[in-house]
């Protein structure tokens, strides 16, 4: 065995088992917070409906941290969030048939061509953007860049925005909430309503923050059987 040609071959598989873990990971990630923006729905739908109050979401954080106690991530206050999450984005549409479709690699972050996968700067993620829709760009961020928006910012065109450019420059939250405090968004406004969203590497801080995001990880620990 030649050794510069086992360095070469472990090297690529090496970079193999890396893009498929942040492949499974950015997969879980839109997963999750599609339930976070459904449960929303559910509990705002039940208000209007049923008439519940805001007690009833203290009483399924309980019952939830009861019957599934290693979840931590139903807490009253993510619940709140969840709700605030569908209700600012009622965009009058079930993201269902998307959801069923990335096997099919109709999402932002799935297609992965075999021959990028050389190095690691090199690109994952293959997008056809005209096809993505204000929700699925939602599905493509952490649930933490998606709460600093929903609370720092009130124009929903300008949120998208931010979206875009988190996607496009692989922003991490510290680095979203700089660049809203520095107000970005008004020394570029003439592109605010550009969502032709690009796609981040391996190395982004968007990619690593998703791949520690506790949010994630807390989601992925059911292990009781359907």
């Amino acid at each position: 065995m030649e050794v510069t040609n086992y360095i070469s071959f472990f090297s690529n598989v090496k970079q193999k088992i890396r893009a498929a873990q942040v492949k499974a990971t950015l997969s879980a990630n839109a997963q999750m917070i599609q339930m976070y923006w459904d449960i929303g729905k559910m509990i705002s739908e039940k208000q209007k409906i049923e008439g519940w109050g805001a007690s009833v979401i203290l009483k399924l954080s309980l019952d939830l941290k009861k019957e599934m106690p290693e979840l931590r991530g139903f807490s009253e206050r993510n619940l709140k969030n969840m709700l605030r999450f569908a209700n600012e984005y009622s965009i009058g549409q079930q993201p269902v048939a998307f959801l069923e479709n990335i096997d099919n690699q109709q999402f932002i972050i799935m297609q992965q061509p075999a021959a990028q996968l050389k190095n690691d700067e090199n690109l994952i993620m293959q997008s056809p953007t005209a096809q993505l829709t204000k929700l699925q760009l939602l599905f493509s961020i952490t649930w933490t860049h998606n709460i600093i928006l929903i609370e720092k910012i009130k124009d929903i065109d300008t949120r998208f925005w931010y979206i875009n450019q988190t996607i496009e420059n692989g922003w991490s939250v510290d680095n979203l909430s700089s660049m809203i405090k520095s107000k970005l968004h008004e020394r570029n406004r003439s592109l605010v309503h550009n969502f032709d969203a690009k796609l981040s590497n391996l190395q982004s801080e968007l990619v690593k923050q998703t791949l520690k995001d506790p949010y994630i990880f807390d989601f992925l620990t059911l292990t009781e059987p359907f």
